[in-house]
């Protein structure tokens, strides 16, 4: 399989997001797609049946829209068998968040890092979460956010900020902001993990929804600031 890698990057840099459609094996899939950089996991995403797996909670909403650990600077999704009709991945560049935000806020959680995560979540990749905070960058035009992280209890403007930004997360996945796509069984979805939120619709009680996901850290990986 040989790729535009030049498209990929571009569309990478400019909405955040690329689609390809193909049907490599998952070993010409990671050699094809090497050039974003070394892959740090490789995980199966699908539904338990008969109850939710961690990594893919069914829950009444689906998944709200978040970052994965920050570790990644792009996430890969490989479709192996297809979800039922309006299961959709869903995007928002972070962009439509941070506008929404006061230049108080911004500053505030420039300076916000997360205190726990889950106890399912608690091992070295996703500890990454602790060490950028929740927007960094050099315009601050990154996010590191995950809804079910703790950010602190305390009345003060850094609490106060964390929480307009949750209403702004659910204020925009009901907006045209959003892309919603729906992989084919073959697809590939490779999203910026830093300037893209990405959550799903609800799934089906006999989804059959079956992902392989990649998180890659470029060889030229950005720090928080």
């Amino acid at each position: 399989m040989v790729l535009d890698t030049e498209k990929i990057t571009n569309d990478l840099q400019t909405r955040g997001w690329y689609l390809h459609t193909g049907h490599e094996s998952e070993i010409a899939l990671r050699q094809s797609f090497g050039f974003l950089g070394d892959v740090l996991l490789q995980s199966h995403i699908k539904i338990l049946h008969g109850f939710s797996s961690p990594p893919t909670p069914n829950t009444p909403f689906g998944m709200r829209l978040h970052t994965d650990a920050p570790c990644a600077d792009y996430v890969l999704w490989h479709c192996l068998c297809e979800g039922e009709v309006g299961e959709f991945i869903q995007l928002c560049h972070v962009n439509h968040v941070i506008n929404l935000l006061s230049s108080q806020e911004k500053k505030a959680l420039s300076r916000l890092y997360a205190d726990q995560v889950s106890m399912e979540a608690k091992h070295q990749l996703i500890s990454s979460y602790f060490d950028f905070p929740v927007l960094y960058g050099s315009n601050l035009e990154c996010m590191n956010f995950a809804h079910w992280l703790s950010y602190g209890t305390q009345e003060n403007v850094q609490h106060a900020a964390i929480k307009k930004l949750r209403t702004a997360v659910e204020d925009t996945i009901l907006s045209s902001a959003v892309e919603s796509i729906f992989l084919r069984k073959g697809q590939v979805l490779v999203v910026d993990n830093k300037r893209l939120l990405h959550g799903r619709t609800v799934l089906s009680e006999h989804s059959r929804r079956f992902h392989m996901r990649y998180w890659f850290r470029s060889n030229m990986n950005r720090k928080a600031t």
